[in-house]
């Protein structure tokens, strides 16, 4: 009998943890699709032909284009999901190359893997730096070597360094190899071709950006390694810029102006809200992320601070408790703008110190009528 009181509780605790389960999953998936569904909405509601520029209407079209792909992603994963629970995954082969594969799986990805590293400086001359060098590691990798390429940030810096394990260079050729017409395989037997002036290039062109280039090597046999450093530009974290004192709408609605600060790291999203508030005859900065929030809050205090709550490095509920727990001036009317509106989603809002909760996606008419009660 205790045997079957304890596999009885087992069962119902794992029927419990299963419905939890489902309930996080529905949560979640709400979320993944109010995201692409709350620029998309915005969008459709400011995508006025008889009115709008030719420019607007593109850049509209564009913003999206880029929300349906989103869709169909999440629609396509959903899908693949079932089929797989059901044993219907259905692969349809041909000869691939595989390169091919890579390229179409970076461009899915890239949205979500790259953020922006600003230089200032000429794009084509600066392609031809990263492709050069990629050329030279090319020549002196074995086939079936590897080449690697990365960018990342440092501090102000962008660095690009690409490594190969090819031949190497020898200690003697590291201080020589950006001079002019320098063969490190100098004997008429070489197979790696070329006159010796890339890497002069690369150098010249480099340090004409501001930059700095070094040549890492342990010598023949072990591959080689370039390292580019070049300036980054100053962004809109470190350096903020002022509010907008005029809305580029004549307003619509009869709604007080406030001075909106909107925080989303979905930058279409944000954008696209501070259009609709423009509208609305709103006063709108937008930012990206709640750190550069918080740099830029003092400087503009805004009335109403509008956040997302899923984003990086720093939550929406991390951003508000921030917020409130600072004394050093006027408080803003929080809200929180995000795809998950359950009950207990509005509670914890409301713990973290937001002051309302509105859940994507948010029309022009709701807006005002959410404007309208603030007034009140």
């Amino acid at each position: 009998l205790q045997t079957e009181i304890a596999e009885r509780k087992r069962a119902e605790e794992a029927l419990r943890e299963a419905d939890r389960m489902k309930d996080e999953f529905v949560a979640m998936l709400a979320h993944e699709l109010h995201n692409p569904l709350a620029p998309l909405t915005a969008a459709l509601q400011l995508f006025d032909p008889e009115t709008s520029a030719p420019e607007q209407i593109a850049e509209l079209r564009d913003l999206m284009a880029r929300q349906v792909q989103q869709l169909v992603r999440l629609i396509d994963d959903l899908l693949d999901v079932s089929r797989i629970s059901r044993g219907k995954m259905i692969l349809r082969r041909a000869p691939v190359d595989l390169n091919d594969v890579v390229d179409t799986a970076l461009d899915v990805a890239r949205p979500l893997i790259q953020q922006p590293l600003m230089i200032d400086g000429d794009k084509v001359r600066l392609a031809q730096v990263i492709s050069n060098l990629l050329i030279n590691a090319a020549k002196y990798t074995p086939p079936n070597g590897r080449i690697e390429l990365t960018i990342r940030r440092a501090d102000h810096t962008a660095v690009i360094q690409v490594r190969d394990n090819g031949v190497g260079i020898p200690p003697k050729m590291l201080t020589k190899v950006f001079d002019l017409f320098t063969q490190v395989d100098t004997s008429h037997t070489r197979s790696h071709g070329g006159l010796g002036i890339g890497l002069t290039l690369v150098k010249t062109l480099v340090e004409m950006h501001g930059g700095t280039i070094k040549a890492h090597s342990e010598g023949s046999g072990f591959g080689s390694e370039f390292v580019v450093r070049l300036p980054l530009l100053q962004t809109e974290a470190t350096v903020p810029k002022p509010i907008e004192v005029a809305a580029p709408y004549v307003p619509q609605r009869n709604v007080p102006a406030y001075r909106i600060l909107i925080v989303d790291d979905n930058e279409s999203a944000g954008y696209l809200l501070g259009r609709l508030l423009q509208k609305l005859g709103q006063h709108v900065h937008n930012v990206t992320s709640a750190a550069a929030a918080l740099e830029v809050i003092a400087s503009l205090q805004p009335d109403i601070l509008i956040s997302d709550i899923a984003m990086p490095n720093m939550s929406g509920y991390e951003l508000a408790a921030e917020i409130r727990a600072r004394k050093d001036g006027p408080q803003p009317t929080l809200i929180a703008l995000t795809g998950y509106g359950r009950d207990v989603d509005r509670q914890r809002a409301r713990d973290a110190g937001f002051d309302h909760h509105l859940t994507k996606p948010v029309d022009l008419e709701a807006l005002e009528a959410f404007l309208a009660t603030l007034s009140q």
